[in-house]
């Protein structure tokens, strides 16, 4: 289980740091900022598990910021809070895929249950065979790690986008577009995941997996490959992201 890196942005002092105390006194680090301006100059620097910005701050506000945040980590995980009635704003961060909104004042029970959720890392296993997904699920099913699925390119990148993952297990064929040009527009889009690509036929893709290579640093499983392989590789990518 991780300890994760919080972002608060909020230009109340007073309900930034006592959030950050609560949050703190649980083992998580708490990073505060009072500005959208002064927010976006530490995000810029630095990755956080989940953002909770204040729809109205002096200068540039909330939505404006949340945009912002988005465009630098496009999988950011930002919960809007607000102690105003401002239902146009909200609407328009919930179509642009903001996580969750709450209103002041806060419900730490509430923030502390999404929090434990958040400490177990996802991992995303795109492939289109049943049997391959009930296999994987079994073998990973010893690690602590909360396994989803997906059956396409587009449904991999639909849930990626709305849900954000720690670590992506991609196979190559798949019915609407390969795994690899799921991957590149992934990269595209700013997500950058610890990523292992599966192959049943890697002779046969052999000139897409070296080109692969050359601008990824993804991991590669030719089928049929012992579980156990899987395992040790998610395990590994999972102690990285903890550090």
């Amino acid at each position: 289980m991780k300890k994760l890196n919080i972002f608060i942005v909020d230009d109340d002092q007073d309900v930034a740091e006592s959030l950050a105390l609560v949050l703190e006194g649980r083992g998580h680090h708490v990073e505060c900022a009072y500005s959208g301006e002064q927010a976006l100059e530490i995000y810029s620097a630095k990755k956080f598990d989940i953002t909770f910005l204040d729809v109205k701050l002096p200068g540039m506000n909330g939505v404006e910021c949340f945009q912002k945040i988005r465009s630098v980590q496009a999988d950011a995980r930002v919960v809007m809070i607000t102690g105003y009635s401002v239902e146009s704003l909200l609407e328009q961060v919930r179509d642009e895929g903001a996580w969750d909104i709450m209103f002041k004042p806060l419900n730490i029970k509430k923030i502390i249950e999404m929090l434990g959720r958040l400490k177990s890392l996802t991992l995303l296993l795109v492939d289109d065979d049943p049997d391959f997904i009930e296999s994987m699920q079994i073998a990973l099913a010893t690690t602590e790690i909360r396994i989803k699925t997906a059956s396409t390119g587009n449904e991999a990148i639909e849930w990626i986008e709305q849900n954000g993952i720690d670590i992506l297990v991609l196979d190559v064929r798949l019915p609407d577009m390969d795994g690899l040009e799921t991957y590149k527009r992934l990269m595209e889009r700013g997500y950058k995941l610890p990523t292992v690509i599966i192959t049943a036929y890697a002779a046969a893709e052999a000139s897409k997996l070296d080109q692969l290579k050359t601008w990824s640093q993804a991991q590669i499983l030719a089928k049929p490959f012992d579980p156990n392989d899987l395992l040790t590789i998610v395990q590994r990518l999972a102690e990285n992201c903890e550090d």
